[in-house]
């Protein structure tokens, strides 16, 4: 099945960093945890030098995009604990996993840096079609619980404010650079933190 526009802008819906499971072959086969960023139509990753997905990578240029919501699978293949559930399947070579979206795309170098390269992908065809929805974002998980603590400003004590401080701005940051599409929202959540007498910057 061919790419088309609007299943990619479901899949990934806004500018940012979505995470995603990245398969590669070349020298060997691996599934790898990997943020891939979105800018307009253009699609990056930022491959760090002496890892597999690297190496993979530079002795061939395809790969497979995983798109899942379970962090099971992601804790799984960050610590290499492999199982049958996992659903590892391979086409023309590279591993996917069957309960996910999965795209086969090109992989094109284009810039290198000191520690890292960074990858263009070109989305070639849909391997695994599955349910659409939306790659995971660690952003919007951060958003929610950003909001949560919002919600409880009025009841945290002065040492809980004190506690939470240190959170809520890491949050406000990290949602800041992930997920730009959200920042006047930030703009407005900080003005109403500090009004309550943090000193929360973006």
């Amino acid at each position: 099945m061919s790419v088309g526009e609007d299943y990619i802008n479901k899949v990934f819906p806004h500018n940012g960093v979505f995470e995603i499971i990245l398969g590669t072959s070349g020298i060997s086969e691996n599934l790898s945890p990997i943020g891939i960023i979105r800018d307009g139509d253009n699609y990056f990753s930022k491959i760090f030098r002496n890892t597999l997905t690297y190496y993979n990578l530079k002795a061939r240029n395809s790969c497979i995009i995983n798109v899942t919501r379970d962090p099971m699978i992601f804790y799984k293949l960050l610590f290499n604990e492999k199982s049958p559930d996992l659903g590892e399947r391979v086409y023309d070579g590279i591993p996917y996993l069957e309960n996910s979206i999965s795209i086969l795309s090109n992989c094109e170098e284009v810039e290198v840096k000191e520690e890292f390269s960074i990858f263009k992908y070109r989305f070639v065809k849909i391997v695994n079609e599955g349910a659409i929805y939306e790659a995971f974002s660690r952003s919007d998980s951060l958003f929610i619980d950003l909001l949560v603590h919002v919600t409880r400003l009025d009841i945290y004590s002065k040492e809980e404010l004190e506690t939470y401080s240190t959170v809520i701005q890491y949050e406000v940051k990290t949602i800041a650079r992930l997920s730009p599409n959200l920042l006047e929202i930030l703009k407005d959540l900080v003005a109403l933190i500090n009004a309550k007498g943090l000193k929360i910057s973006l």
